[in-house]
């Protein structure tokens, strides 16, 4: 290959790997989204527990 054909290659690469970022990201907000808004709340859900960890 030339070098162009390899510059175009490259970006495209490069493009698929950002738009595979963005709807890999879209789906993980949106199925957790899903999963929070079908969530019981707690009760006392407005004050964080404070835990103490030992060690």
């Amino acid at each position: 290959m030339d070098q162009n054909g390899d510059f175009v290659t490259a970006v495209r690469m490069i493009v698929t790997a950002v738009v595979s970022a963005v709807v890999t990201a879209s789906l993980v907000i949106a199925v957790g989204q899903s999963v929070l808004d079908h969530a019981p709340v707690a009760s006392g859900a407005s004050q964080p527990a404070l835990i103490r960890a030992s060690g």
